[in-house]
């Protein structure tokens, strides 16, 4: 979030070890839709912020650990072991505490299966 002059800005950066535990079904020979939860485990965060009063001070402590998403999306075979597929992961849980603050992911992938 980019700040005015005398106007505090933050911004984060956090990173997740995600853990997705997805239920596909498949509708015709190739095409199936995923859906199912998905956790999320903070592992780094760097917070920038930039208070009016000029000290650069903010509590991490309010940065929660874990999140818990939901994802849905559709997969495609198109060759024997080619794919491509799209995401979308939506956090439930609050990032930050008491801020509206939720993690929102569209992946759009091209896979090879072994």
């Amino acid at each position: 979030m980019a700040g005015t002059a005398g106007v505090p800005s933050t911004q984060f950066e956090l990173d997740y070890i995600q853990v997705p535990l997805i239920f596909k079904i498949y509708l015709i020979e190739g095409l199936n839709i995923q859906a199912g939860p998905q956790f999320g485990f903070k592992v780094h965060e760097a917070v920038d912020f930039s208070p009016a009063s000029g000290t650069n001070s903010f509590e991490t402590d309010a940065i929660k650990d874990f999140d818990m998403q939901m994802t849905a999306g559709l997969e495609y075979k198109l060759l024997a072991a080619l794919f491509v597929q799209a995401r979308y992961t939506y956090g439930f849980s609050e990032v930050v505490d008491n801020l509206d603050v939720h993690n929102e992911v569209l992946s759009v992938g091209v896979g090879f299966m072994f």
